[in-house]
């Protein structure tokens, strides 16, 4: 007999996978920011953090336990839902702002 077969991906309490994401995103815009690439390809890459960064939010709402009505719980989706609004109406500027501020 084969035994147990070992899932593809291992389990995991937290979103990792989407951390993992979001850090590359960040790490390709400061790279952008620092070559001075261009206008057009900076902005590509702010965007695409954004969207990683709003995946991310998504995935900790979604493993966050809901049927333990805990003030830890309430907290820590309202933080999200407010990271979440905030991304959505960030501009690609703006975000651009944010990592300039990290690479300086």
């Amino acid at each position: 007999a084969l035994g147990k077969i070992m899932p593809s991906y291992p389990p995991r309490d937290e979103p990792v996978r989407k951390r993992q994401i979001l850090q590359k995103r960040e790490r390709e815009l400061c790279h952008a920011l620092a070559h001075g690439f261009a206008q057009g390809r900076i902005e590509s890459a702010a965007e695409k953090v954004r969207y990683a960064k709003l995946k991310l939010i998504k995935a900790i709402v979604g493993e966050l336990p809901f049927l333990e009505q805990s003030e830890e719980v309430l907290k820590r989706w309202t933080k999200a839902k407010t990271d979440e609004k905030l991304w959505k109406s960030l501009g690609v500027n703006e975000i651009i702002k944010r990592y300039e501020k990290h690479n300086a």
